[in-house]
């Protein structure tokens, strides 16, 4: 009975979302209201710009297909490449999947699913003008629900999002058929809503909510975000970038502190950064059971770790940076980018500036920890 009620939830969630879908595709309006001044004085061009869009991907949109509906660029972080296969999941009316055909060129393609007839319509009739200013006859858009995917297994390099998963009533399932649909060695990139806490019972069943991406998003896990340094200054730093919690481990054992602020359950990830013995071993003793330990900083290969194996048999998991493990071709133009936006503060982490002359000084205060970064000018 209760799995009955449940799927009719799920069912009542999908109309709401698609009727208020199908009035934003005959109104060119967004999802925070019927038109676009329901968002304030600003045109779906100004938000697209103001979240990262450039002038040249929204210069080859056809006419209407930018109706405001973004909260993220997913098409910019996925870095996508030529000759790329492109999943976007409810695309509405094509805006994303127009801009990551550019990107992906001739030898590329771009798919679209949506659940919303009107939605499909709407892009499918711009298709001609997108080839008539691009050249390209690079997309398709099918119709269908993102938990039930109108697409083959492993066919696509990359699934983008683009605040739609919160519209979900089964956001799992969601992710089970992306990973169906994805190439081994695929990747994802969802830009979407988050709660840095539960919103109120009210809010929760709001319809219009839901329809803005608000009721239906996740809580936000990375909490809390422990900083743990024998110095206060560099604590401070970590505040400023985002640490919810700081531990002078001069003043006090991290270890209760640590076990109080998770609970007693350990933490997600814990990451050390000093290569050193001891405090790597305190790192991985305050993993949780399916944690995972990275060793960012060089431990001294003379000196051995003594730690407790038995629950790596439950997915504790060791790993190493390698140097930072990374796909250059995809994560630096992400890094660059996030930058260029404002997201990624890396001049903040710059305290000290000296001259080649002076980089006796530079390594000096680094040792001294008075220094977040130094930054040498070779001139």
């Amino acid at each position: 009975m209760a799995k009955q009620v449940d799927i009719e939830k799920d069912e009542n969630v999908r109309e709401s979302v698609r009727k208020a879908y199908s009035e934003i595709a005959k109104t060119d309006g967004s999802c925070c209201g019927a038109s676009a001044s329901s968002c304030g004085s600003y045109s779906p061009t100004d938000l697209s710009r103001g979240i990262g869009y450039s002038q040249e991907d929204l210069s080859i949109l056809p006419d209407g297909a930018n109706m405001g509906l973004s909260c993220g660029n997913p098409t910019a972080l996925a870095g996508l490449k030529p000759g790329e296969f492109v999943l976007d999941l409810g695309s509405g009316g094509g805006f994303d999947v127009f801009i990551a055909a550019q990107k992906v060129g001739k030898d590329g393609f771009v798919i679209g699913t949506d659940m919303t007839p009107e939605m499909i319509t709407k892009a499918r009739n711009s298709i001609k003008k997108f080839t008539e200013k691009t050249g390209l006859s690079n997309v398709e858009f099918r119709l269908g629900e993102i938990e039930h995917l109108p697409i083959e297994d492993e066919t696509m390099d990359v699934v983008i999002s683009n605040c739609v998963i919160n519209l979900s009533p089964d956001k799992p399932q969601v992710w089970r058929e992306i990973a169906r649909v994805l190439k081994p060695g695929g990747r994802v990139c969802v830009s979407d809503l988050a709660l840095l806490e539960p919103l109120p019972e009210k809010v929760k069943e709001s319809a219009a909510a839901l329809v803005g991406c608000i009721s239906g998003a996740v809580l936000v896990n990375a909490y809390p975000i422990v900083a743990i340094d024998l110095n206060d200054t560099k604590l401070e730093w970590a505040r400023n970038f985002g640490a919810t919690h700081t531990v002078n481990a001069s003043h006090t054992t991290p270890d209760s502190v640590l076990m109080e602020l998770s609970h007693g359950q350990g933490f997600d990830a814990a990451v050390d950064t000093t290569g050193i013995t001891d405090v790597f071993q305190t790192a991985y003793n305050m993993t949780s059971k399916t944690g995972k330990t990275v060793m960012a900083g060089v431990l001294h290969h003379e000196k051995p770790i003594t730690i407790d194996a038995f629950p790596l048999h439950f997915g504790r998991q060791i790993i190493g940076s390698h140097g930072g493990d990374t796909q250059p071709d995809v994560d630096i133009p992400r890094y660059i980018r996030l930058y260029q936006l404002g997201k990624l503060k890396l001049d903040e982490q710059i305290t000290h500036r000296y001259g080649l002359d002076d980089i006796n000084k530079a390594i000096d205060v680094v040792q001294k920890g008075e220094a977040g970064k130094c930054l040498i000018s070779m001139s």
